[in-house]
C-alpha cells in the first residue's frame, strides 16, 4: 500500500514537472506576442501620423498656391490700393491656413502619444501578469523538486523504519 502511494506521488510530481516548462514557454510566448503587437501598433500609428501630416501639408500648399495664382491673375486688373488689400488679404488667409495646419499637426501628435501611452500601459499590465505566472510556475516546480529531493533521501530511512516496525510486530506476535 505504501509503495502504491509513493508511486502515485511520483507520477504526480513527474506530471507537474513536465507541465512546468510548457507553462513557462506559453507565458513567454504570450509576453513576446504582446510586445510584438505593441511595436506593430506603434509603427502603424507612426505611419498614419506621418501620412496624415504629409497629406494635410500638401493640401495646405496646394491651397496656398491656388490662392496665389488667383491673386496674381487679379492683380493686373486692380488699382494700386486694391492690390495692397488683395495681397494683405491673401497673406492673412495663407497664415490662417498654416496656423490651422500647425494646430492639427500638434493635436494629431498629442493624440498619437496618448494612444501610445495607453498601449504601453496595457503592455506593462500584460507583462506583469505573465511575469507573475512565470514566478508561480517556477515556485511550483521548485516545491515539487524539493519534495522529490527530500523523498529521495528519506526513502532509505523509511525502508529501515518499516523493517524495524515489522521486526517489532513479529516479536510482539511471537511473544
Amino acid at each position: 500500500m505504501y509503495e502504491q502511494e509513493t508511486e502515485k506521488e511520483k507520477e504526480l510530481i513527474v506530471t507537474q514537472t513536465e507541465d512546468a516548462p510548457e507553462k513557462l514557454l506559453q507565458s513567454m510566448w504570450e509576453m513576446d506576442e504582446a510586445v510584438i503587437k505593441n511595436i506593430t501598433a506603434a509603427q502603424q500609428r507612426g505611419m498614419q501620423y506621418t501620412r496624415s501630416i504629409f497629406e494635410d501639408g500638401v493640401e495646405v500648399l496646394k491651397e496656398n498656391a491656388r490662392e496665389n495664382r488667383i491673386l496674381m491673375e487679379s492683380l493686373l486688373e486692380q488699382e494700386p490700393q486694391q492690390v495692397f488689400q488683395s495681397v494683405t488679404g491673401n497673406a492673412v488667409a495663407a497664415q490662417e491656413r498654416n496656423i490651422k495646419y500647425a494646430q492639427e499637426v500638434v493635436q494629431s501628435g498629442i493624440e498619437a502619444l496618448k494612444s501610445q501611452i495607453e498601449s504601453n500601459r496595457t503592455l506593462m499590465h500584460t507583462l506583469a501578469e505573465q511575469t507573475q505566472k512565470q514566478q508561480e510556475t517556477l515556485q511550483e516546480l521548485t516545491q515539487e523538486l524539493m519534495k522529490e529531493y527530500l523523498s529521495f533521501f528519506s526513502t532509505p530511512f523509511s525502508f529501515y523504519q518499516r523493517m524495524w516496525e515489522r521486526v517489532q510486530q513479529a516479536s510482539s506476535h511471537g511473544a
